[in-house]
């Protein structure tokens, strides 16, 4: 199916509402609440992955626990998470969040005041007659530390040869990550329809069935419900948002560990760019045994890059297995690590709700933090190869997750590998190494590891999925039945009823030749999705 010019607006238009609302509820109002920059010296992107744990697991915490109530509604989901702001408000600073509410509260009598004198200030709520308030000042250590950032900022601007390649590595990721998400509404994942279901029966007033994934349906549950938009879009453009966060984090936490520039790009290129892919055969002379275990990986290499924009459960754990690397290590090098510590522990939280073998990982990465960062990522990159081998040969073990998302630790082994290339190159070529080193693995990247076609898996034709969207949002609740495969009851679940075409057409394949036959159903509108040719 074509998709026509004005659908395709509509799904750009979808897309950026839905990364602007994720990008307010789960960065810009914990930043601005829980870190703002007067109250916390560290840079914004610091602040930012600081801030991000907390709002998601607080948001998780929130859905499941309304959805078991059955209490998920708008107004429950948004009182949630402002006592959520609120409290990690107070648990950063209570003395200044305390002295703030009291001038809200000043500010709210005054303003009554004015309104029933018919008086109300122009300029409110910035500024009141009478009224001058002040924030608090910094303390010796928070100004020294942001005059310091500051300084330091001012002195060191980005080179221009960095800001190209950081550019072309982020135009890599977007196109990857956004190509078929945007032309393609129905879902190249088969687990995905569960999800949405999930999604949909939290919606429609039912509770939360444990097998689904966890995480990201309690994300997109409540980013569907508070932007008013269908669960089917909310996954569509989510997805590959946290695919791109994800790049970045595995860069920075690359950064962080090495204090290496050329590292982070190596690795951010590897994984936007996504050079694992594994087109050549394996041969057949090899033992069975070895056969078996490449074929493991060379799957997981080649549908790693599609669970990246379908945003499954595991590649979001992994995500939270990185920023909670980036915590503990905050918390070994910063003053304040009470807040780095909350941090890591909720990562910690939502990386176990996802998978529980990713505390492996991340016991493995925090025991290398302990001695070197440098062997933090030898260790944690190794591990996560070797149980990911392990669940290859022993189908038996709950490690799966690991095996999914392999391909993030081949960028961090990327990352390693090229500064320790940099630092030998060093001994040589001296300051030119790093230049040196660029240009050749851009080459080979380029010209021999850029990934190849995915092999996409779909279960329905695009015009069923758009279909079904278009009659959920056009149509009143439960006043229409569908009938059609079984993708179109996980697309209009709580909208529509719904029966399966394999038993309408047996109840009453003999029964509609009689000309006075009608159908039994009592909704006014019915409808019947077939197919001209067979779906494969």
């Amino acid at each position: 199916m074509a998709t026509s010019f004005s659908v395709l607006l509509l799904d750009w238009i979808t897309a950026l509402w839905v990364t602007i609302l994720a990008a307010i509820i789960l960065i810009g109002l914990p930043v601005k609440s829980v870190h703002p920059a007067q109250q916390w010296p560290l840079p914004w992107l610091d602040r930012v992955l600081s801030a991000l744990p907390q709002a998601v697991l607080w948001l998780v915490v929130g859905v499941l626990g309304l959805s078991a109530l059955s209490l998920f509604n708008w107004f429950t989901l948004a009182l949630w998470y402002g006592a959520g702001l609120l409290l990690f408000r107070l648990s950063g600073d209570r003395l200044k969040t305390l002295h703030q509410m009291q001038q809200w509260k000043y500010r709210a009598v005054y303003f009554l005041f004015d309104l029933l004198d018919h008086q109300v200030a122009v300029k409110f709520p910035f500024q009141l007659r009478g009224l001058n308030f002040h924030h608090p000042p910094l303390d010796n250590e928070a100004k020294f530390n942001a005059l310091g950032h500051i300084q330091r900022g001012s002195r060191r601007s980005p080179p221009l040869l960095g800001l190209f390649i950081f550019t072309l590595i982020l135009g890599f990721t977007l196109l990857l990550r956004y190509e078929y998400p945007l032309l393609q509404l129905r879902f190249s994942d088969p687990e995905a329809y569960p999800t949405l279901l999930a999604i949909r029966q939290i919606l429609a007033g039912g509770r939360f069935i444990p097998p689904a994934a966890t995480v990201y349906t309690a994300i997109a549950a409540a980013l569907s419900l508070l932007g008013s938009v269908d669960p089917m879009q909310v996954m569509r453009f989510l997805s590959p948002l946290l695919s791109v966060v994800t790049v970045l984090s595995v860069g920075y936490l690359v950064y962080r560990l090495t204090r290496h520039s050329g590292a982070a790009i190596a690795s951010l290129f590897s994984l936007g760019a996504y050079v694992f892919t594994v087109p050549e055969s394996i041969p057949e002379t090899l033992p069975l045994g070895m056969q078996h275990l490449m074929a493991g990986f060379q799957q997981a290499f080649n549908q790693g890059l599609v669970q990246q924009w379908m945003g499954t459960e595991p590649s979001l754990g992994a995500l939270f297995v990185v920023l909670s690397l980036i915590q503990i290590q905050t918390v070994m090098h910063h003053r304040r690590r009470r807040a780095a510590w909350v941090s890591a522990l909720c990562c910690v939280a939502i990386a176990t709700l996802a998978s529980p073998a990713f505390i492996i990982l991340i016991g493995v990465g925090s025991l290398g933090l302990l001695i070197h960062p440098w062997l933090a990522l030898a260790l944690l990159t190794a591990s996560w190869i070797g149980l990911a081998g392990v669940d290859i040969v022993l189908s038996n073990l709950d490690l799966s997750s690991i095996l999914t998302t392999v391909y993030l630790s081949l960028s961090l082994l990327v990352g390693l590998g090229f500064a320790v290339i940099e630092r030998s190159l060093r001994i040589v070529f001296q300051r030119h190494a790093l230049l040196i080193c660029l240009i050749v693995s851009g080459a080979i990247a380029v010209n021999f590891l850029l990934p190849i076609s995915p092999n996409i898996t779909y279960l329905e034709y695009e015009r069923s999925a758009r279909k079904a969207l278009e009659l959920s949002t056009r149509l009143s609740p439960q006043q229409w039945l569908i009938v059609a495969p079984i993708e179109q009851f996980h697309e209009t679940y709580g909208r529509a009823w719904y029966e399966d075409l394999n038993t309408f057409v047996d109840r009453y394949e003999e029964r509609v030749q009689d000309p006075q036959f009608q159908f039994p159903y009592t909704v006014p509108d019915l409808f019947i999705f077939v197919e001209k040719r067979p779906f494969k």
